[in-house]
């Protein structure tokens, strides 16, 4: 995949989390707002987190979506996929979870499903890739033939 240059940041849990993973320290989730154990994180906040190698960065756009541009590094599974909730299962529960769509609303959703199957450390892009490219963030495109 050609991808554009992206920064790796380092990264932070707050509270009981510290140790188990990834995501914002307690000062940076307080100023979020917070649904339970799924916040929406900024673009900027997402971009200093979500690229750690220890979570999981989930796009829950449709393939064409995807194909069209995507956060670096990111794992599609489709929110109108007839098996999503299969599939969003097999995840790692253990892991942090970063997730976006094009604007917010699936992956505020999805969010839903996946903590009702007991995922816990569950992460928004406020605004989706819509807010990410307006931001001047980076994306990755398919390799052209």
């Amino acid at each position: 995949m050609k991808q554009t240059t992206a920064t790796t940041y380092s990264i932070a849990f707050f509270g009981f989390l510290l140790a188990a993973g990834c995501g914002p320290t307690s000062k940076e989730a307080s100023t979020e707002q917070s649904t339970g154990f799924a916040m929406d994180l900024s673009t900027e906040d997402f971009s200093k987190y979500s690229t750690d190698s220890t979570c999981i960065l989930l796009d829950v756009r449709t393939d064409e979506e995807f194909q069209s541009g995507h956060i670096p590094g990111a794992l599609m599974i489709d929110y109108y996929a007839e098996n999503f909730a299969e599939r969003i299962s097999t995840l790692d529960k253990a892991k942090t979870i970063y997730i976006y769509c094009r604007s917010g609303g699936r992956s505020g959703r999805a969010m839903k499903i996946m903590q009702e199957q007991g995922f816990d450390r569950l992460y928004n892009l406020d605004g989706g890739i819509k807010a990410w490219t307006g931001a001047g963030r980076a994306v990755s495109y398919p390799d052209q033939p």
